[in-house]
């Protein structure tokens, strides 16, 4: 889960993201958006997370796994802090 603001200061313009994310619980009814952005914490390697974004600030900014296989989501984990994160270069 992404904020909307958050993905504002990231540099994201919502209406140049196309791809669709539904939510489900308490969030039904916000509009959410699948983007992927390339994180860097410490001395680690770079890494690419996917985030719903949602269009409401009223979200916690979470970092989850997903299990594809096994059709279920781990518990979520707030996340702490980046040292840098932006938008996804392709890679």
């Amino acid at each position: 889960m992404l904020p909307y603001s958050i993905g504002v200061q990231l540099g994201l313009v919502w209406t140049q993201q196309r791809t669709a994310v539904v939510l489900s619980g308490n969030l039904a009814l916000v509009p959410a958006r699948g983007i992927v952005l390339t994180g860097v914490v410490g001395d680690f390697a770079p890494v690419r997370l996917a985030f719903a974004w949602t269009q409401t600030d009223n979200v916690r900014l979470l970092l989850g796994q997903a299990n594809f296989l096994w059709s279920s989501t781990s518990a979520s984990i707030v996340l702490g802090r980046f040292s840098r994160c932006g938008p996804s270069n392709g890679r």
